[in-house]
């Protein structure tokens, strides 16, 4: 049920054993509240969205989430703007074999899309604590990674991932090529938290992909 604004979104909607797809055999309970100034549905808007115990269950796993957003998106000409922030999203999945709670803290997102030149831009940082990986990672994008709508993966930018002991790892992308293979990223460990990178390596982006898969 939706109790609120149709034609701004904004209001309370309310999922008891809604069902997604009948063919995925999935449903949705609890409740989603957007708040705020403008239009959910359009193309300005300021709030905060509500998820109060809200869950999505399907055969294979349910995943609940629990907490509050704070969103906004402009469009002046040809370029769209959109923040995401949150102080703490609880999410918990459980599946057959495994049950995991995650704590995702000190979030925040902005998007910066250009038309008119066909860029598109994200910079994302976060805390996740997890009780699979039993400690917490923080990500950190210190340049924001941008590239073309055509290609596949940015053309700059810079992000540092740190875990346990203060070990990092630093990505950044390799400016001044066009395509497969001139795309490189470099990738710096500082293992032991000392605060310098004793490894660098140079990899393609479909490299990086590959050893990212690896379980």
């Amino acid at each position: 049920s939706f109790d609120g604004d149709p034609t701004t979104g904004i209001g309370t909607y309310r999922y008891t054993d809604c069902v997604i797809d009948p063919s995925v055999g999935g449903v949705l309970n609890g409740s989603v509240t957007i708040t705020g100034k403008g239009s959910f549905v359009g193309s300005t808007f300021e709030g905060q969205i509500h998820f109060d115990y809200y869950s999505e269950k399907t055969p294979a796993q349910k995943v609940t989430l629990n907490g509050r957003l704070n969103v906004a998106w402009d469009e002046v000409g040809d370029v769209e703007t959109a923040s995401i922030s949150s102080d703490l999203i609880g999410q918990k999945v459980e599946t057959s074999i495994y049950t995991e709670t995650m704590n995702l803290t000190e979030f925040r997102e902005d998007d910066r899309t250009d038309y008119g030149i066909e860029r598109e831009g994200i910079s994302v940082s976060f805390r996740l604590s997890s009780t699979r990986l039993n400690g917490i990672v923080d990500l950190r994008t210190v340049e924001q990674l941008e590239g073309f709508f055509w290609k596949e993966f940015p053309d700059k930018g810079q992000v540092i991932v740190q875990g346990a002991g203060n070990s990092r790892v630093r990505l950044t992308v390799d400016e001044g090529g066009t395509g497969e293979p001139f795309d490189t990223v470099t990738l710096e460990t500082d293992a032991d938290g000392d605060g310098s990178y004793e490894q660098s390596d140079i990899l393609t982006w479909s490299e990086l992909m590959d050893a990212a898969s690896v379980p």
